[in-house]
């Protein structure tokens, strides 16, 4: 899953949208992608290797190492991931 913030993604949004010079800034700049297991969910596919994920984040900590094998760039993350699924909700109208 990847989107466009204001500084960040394929195509960065940039500070002349409306929204950056609010108070609140821009609700994109704050969307999370989830990632927990809920017990008995429903959940579609199989997951080939439920202990790690591919990860681009700019926060070390979202690392299982912390961050050692860099950040900033998407790359295979392991072996902290046992427990979570990604979290999304698809509704067709």
């Amino acid at each position: 899953m990847a989107f466009n913030t204001t500084n960040a993604g394929a195509n960065p949004i940039g500070t002349g949208a409306p929204c950056y010079s609010t108070p609140t800034g821009c609700p994109y700049d704050s969307l999370n992608v989830g990632a927990q297991t809920f017990p008995g969910a429903p959940y579609q596919g199989i997951d080939v290797n439920p202990d790690a994920v591919f990860l681009n984040s700019t926060d070390p900590a979202a690392y299982c190492d912390g961050g050692a094998g860099g950040v900033g760039v998407l790359r295979f993350d392991s072996p902290c991931w046992t427990a979570n699924k990604p979290l999304a909700k698809i509704t067709a109208v």
